[in-house]
């Protein structure tokens, strides 16, 4: 993995306006990305982890406001271009898998409707390139009998086949950064199985960026070097995917890897994490973990724990650790 800097988020806070409130989605984090390398965004529902990915994708939703921070691409701090500057970058330079497929496609057109667009809107091809062009995308992406998937509609598609589509799709402009979102969610074991080994091996063709989001630790540990851990909008825990599941600093953490499904070993019932998460319209001023952490105590909850690094590499926002507030 190459340790040039691709990706810099400094203090990234982001807000949801909605009817109910105010929800406070993503919480002063702090990231860098490499150039090439594998990085799994970690968390339960709610933790503010695809926040995070449309966030880096210029794909925040209309209600979603950035209320401070930078990021920065390749030297360009994203945040600060009109609309019509981040267009050379969304989608182009940085592209972005769904976790229902179908969210990719308007049901109205074809595949190849879909992938020819793309290719022309982007390179000005003529009709004849871009349609070999999407032939050998869904070569690709294995799906066969080309022609007909071409031909074909979204609800045509088995979900594997579709979301294979739509993987073909984000990889037609050749991004440098491909984030995947909970990409096998919605799809049967084997094909899960399948999906993950393809963004694998497509990763390492296309020479790509990939931050994988999913909440299955299991998942991170198949495909990425490095992971961070979310929790409420914070980033809690962030070194190398194998040494977060051999020691995990954060009590959180830990209890995520306990609550992944296993066959190599007997254990009762299915281990899980008490408690809620915190409301995010009024998130707590200190550990947003203290209320379901065994191992708290009254400093937990006074204010903001600050990340520090234990070791290269290895940084965890935690009292148990050395974290200040």
């Amino acid at each position: 993995m190459s340790e040039e800097s691709l990706l810099n988020i400094s203090n990234l806070t982001i807000h949801y306006h909605t009817v109910e409130g105010v929800i406070k989605a993503v919480r002063n984090v702090s990231l860098n990305v490499s150039r090439g390398e594998s990085l799994c965004i970690v968390g339960e529902s709610g933790s503010g982890k695809s926040t995070l990915g449309l966030a880096i994708s210029l794909s925040l939703p209309r209600n979603a406001v950035v209320v401070e921070g930078s990021m920065v691409y390749e030297g360009v701090d994203l945040f600060k271009l009109s609309p019509p500057e981040r267009q050379r970058y969304r989608g182009r330079e940085i592209s972005m898998i769904f976790q229902d497929p179908a969210t990719t496609f308007n049901p109205l057109f074809t595949i190849g409707e879909h992938l020819v667009d793309i290719l022309r809107h982007h390179f000005g091809v003529s009709m004849d390139e871009a349609v070999a062009r999407a032939i050998e995308l869904l070569r690709k992406v294995q799906l066969s009998d080309q022609d007909r998937i071409l031909r074909a509609y979204p609800h045509e598609l088995s979900g594997g086949m579709l979301q294979r589509a739509a993987i073909a799709t984000a990889l037609s402009t050749n991004p440098k950064v491909l984030i995947a979102d909970e990409p096998t969610t919605m799809l049967d074991v084997t094909t899960q199985s399948q999906i993950l080994e393809l963004i694998n091996t497509l990763k390492q063709e296309f020479g790509l960026t990939l931050l994988l989001i999913t909440h299955n630790l299991g998942i991170a540990n198949e495909i990425c070097n490095r992971t961070v851990v979310m929790y409420a909008g914070a980033l809690i825990e962030e070194g190398p995917t194998d040494e977060i599941l051999l020691n995990p600093l954060h009590p959180y953490t830990a209890k995520l890897i306990k609550a992944v499904p296993t066959i190599t070993k007997e254990q009762g019932r299915l281990s899980y994490i008490p408690g809620m998460l915190p409301d995010l319209r009024n998130p707590p001023a200190g550990c947003p973990f203290a209320e379901r952490c065994e191992f708290a105590t009254r400093y937990c909850n006074s204010s903001s724990i600050k990340r520090v690094q234990v070791s290269p590499g290895r940084r965890v926002a935690c009292i148990l650790h050395g974290a200040e507030a």
